[in-house]
């Protein structure tokens, strides 16, 4: 997310969030943000994390790019280009069945293409152990033993995100490296987070799943009346993370050392009320739950959705700490599994 920080150095200094848009709402045409992030996709690579060994060619049926990691797994990049629905998605899976049985002899042609018109002629297996300073050469069948499939993709193309959580679910090594676009004034800002093979890499967009802290570390009871009133809330000089949660979105309720306890929907924008006679001090969403845990029963804390079964569940590691952050939006379907498996029932 982008901020605009008003009123840096005074007292009623303050940070609003930046009006993110759609690409139609942007005013630019779906050829032109093809276009430059084609030319510039080299540049959206952690470049100490994978190594580019080729871009698309005209008029050629290939991915925008196509990168080797230190283990020689390939990463296969391309961009949303079209209308949002989960069959789009099939065009990067052909490409997969055509790259994917491609042995180190094809990847060096490619990669020869690539460097063509440069002086020096290297190997693709020397290159690789130059570039990622390895003590012997990679053994030409680790090449490609593998794929990792790459959408580029707005953070706030919803159908395209459902669609990569779908094949995600089936077994497909498949992940978004999102961009975002922001009105400022009169300018366009597009936004994009480098894309490397590190854990918890591709970053949440808009419409992911927002987690409350219930602020137990603080004011231990306060849980009690979120469930109570059917609310998320912060509080003091934590209150502002609410702002960032709009009517509709999805939203879970996690309790410190215990799990996620609720989930459902916001039911509106952020409200302000007073807490214990402080002025404004408390910002809170009313939450439509669909799943939330009876905090009056015996040993309700096992019911919860604790934080490692989740992190066990997709390799990866949250620490849930924040007042207020997102999870991607497929850890949504599995809460919900979790609610019922553990006899949660509906709200």
């Amino acid at each position: 997310m982008l901020f605009l920080w008003n009123n840096v150095g005074l007292d009623d200094s303050d940070i609003c969030k930046a009006e993110e848009i759609t690409l139609a709402a942007s005013g630019v045409k779906e050829q032109d943000l093809e276009n430059i992030i084609s030319k510039r996709i080299d540049t959206l690579v952690r470049t100490d994390q994978l190594m580019i060994i080729m871009q698309e060619r005209q008029r050629q049926e290939e991915p925008d790019i196509l990168a080797i990691d230190e283990k020689g797994k390939l990463h296969i990049f391309e961009l949303k280009r079209w209308q949002s629905n989960s069959e789009n998605l099939l065009q990067v899976l052909r490409y997969g069945q055509k790259f994917g049985r491609y042995n180190y002899d094809k990847l060096n042609y490619f990669y020869q293409s690539y460097r063509h018109g440069r002086q020096d002629q290297i190997e693709l297996a020397e290159a690789h152990k130059e570039f990622f300073e390895l003590s012997n050469v990679l053994n030409e069948s680790a090449f490609n033993a593998d794929q990792q499939f790459i959408i580029v993709a707005n953070g706030l193309d919803y159908d395209t995100w459902d669609a990569i959580a779908y094949w995600r679910e089936k077994g497909l090594n498949i992940t978004a490296l999102i961009y975002r676009i922001y009105r400022l004034h009169d300018n366009l800002y597009i936004d994009f987070d480098p894309y490397g093979p590190i854990p918890d890499a591709p970053k949440e967009h808009e419409s992911g799943l927002f987690v409350i802290n219930t602020n137990k570390t603080y004011m231990p009871q306060a849980y009690e009346e979120m469930v109570a009133e059917k609310k998320g809330s912060a509080y003091y000089d934590r209150k502002y993370s609410i702002q960032n949660i709009k009517a509709g979105n999805s939203v879970c309720l996690y309790h410190v050392r215990i799990g996620i306890i609720g989930v459902g929907k916001a039911k509106t924008d952020y409200m302000i009320k007073d807490v214990n006679g402080d002025k404004d001090e408390e910002y809170y969403v009313s939450i439509e739950f669909e799943f939330l845990v009876d905090i009056h029963e015996d040993n309700w804390q096992d019911k919860a959705v604790h934080a490692w079964e989740l992190n066990n569940h997709f390799n990866t590691s949250y620490r849930f700490r924040q007042t207020v952050f997102q999870l991607p939006y497929e850890f949504l379907d599995y809460i919900k599994k979790r609610f019922q498996e553990k006899g949660v029932k509906k709200a």
